[in-house]
């Protein structure tokens, strides 16, 4: 996508006087609906829409076993922010994003959302990681879950969606639940086997179906400075007129996880002060979706 210079002179100016084109303030997000167990087949779901015009994202999840080389659980390094468990204690959880791609040069397409699509599981994997604490994905006997998050866009992707997207990961991680599982080893033949459970109703009628919890997870806040403004939840169009992006990660106790710049270099004071502004805003965001607990 491009902007002719007077496109960009006219979101700048918004920017300027505090009214963007789509009638939002600068720090204002866009509005998201969350619909929670959007695919039953998934062990957890979520589907949101966000925008005035209802952009989609549906993130679920499934979960199978796994049993490591050598009887050690399979695993992978991230860095844990949550738990002191050694990460071979700790399952598994790797992100898949899609898309369709649509547009005139389809291979142009192609290659450019290949690239984006890189990009996106990579911060992800580096940032969303931890979206629970993968101790409680280990089972027994060197087994644990190993859950594969998709992540699943109807249009193009662009590194803007980020924000959104983790969002609905965080909706979906809400809606995930666990059978319990009996995990049983071989005396002769060493061998770990895993069932479920029959019954997943107790005697009281209660299901013991186990959820996890999201209240140390991070979220992904990304911000456009141009010049001494700071603009949140930027669309694919204002992201091309903004001097720089900010993709922060911050958890709910307002914690700072990492700060990726896309662009050119930003001043300190300006990065401080779009810090300062994300923290208070991320607070807001954790308490209205009930991500903090």
């Amino acid at each position: 996508m491009e902007l002719s210079d007077s496109e960009i002179l006219f979101y700048q100016e918004s920017f300027k006087n505090g009214f963007r084109v789509d009638g939002r303030e600068n720090t204002q997000l866009r509005p998201i609906k969350i619909k929670h167990g959007s695919i039953p087949a998934a062990w957890g779901s979520a589907t949101i829409l966000y925008g005035d015009d209802d952009q989609e994202i549906t993130v679920s999840i499934k979960a199978k076993t796994q049993i490591g080389e050598n009887g050690s659980p399979v695993f992978a390094f991230h860095i844990s922010q949550k738990s002191d468990a050694k990460d071979e204690d700790k399952g598994l959880i790797k992100y898949y994003v899609e898309s369709i791609q649509t547009g005139s040069s389809l291979f142009t397409k192609i290659r450019a959302a290949e690239k984006t699509k890189n990009l996106l599981n990579s911060f992800l994997d580096k940032y969303m990681g931890e979206v629970i604490d993968r101790s409680e994905l280990y089972l027994d006997q060197s087994t644990s879950w190993l859950l594969n998050v998709d992540v699943h866009l109807p249009g193009e992707l662009s590194l803007n969606q980020l924000q959104p997207i983790s969002i609905a990961v965080l909706a979906a991680f809400q809606n995930l639940r666990f059978p319990q599982v009996i995990v049983t080893q071989d005396q002769v033949t060493n061998n770990v086997e895993v069932d479920l459970r029959e019954n997943i109703i107790d005697e009281e009628g209660t299901d013991t179906l186990e959820s996890v919890s999201t209240s140390d997870s991070c979220l992904l806040i990304q911000v456009g400075i141009c010049g001494d403004n700071i603009i949140f939840d930027p669309t694919k169009e204002e992201s091309l007129c903004v001097d720089t992006s900010l993709l922060v990660a911050i958890n709910s106790k307002g914690e700072v996880m990492g700060i990726e710049k896309i662009g050119n270099n930003v001043g300190f004071d300006a990065m401080k002060k779009a810090v300062q502004i994300i923290v208070e805003k991320a607070k807001d965001i954790f308490e209205f979706y009930g991500f903090n607990s």
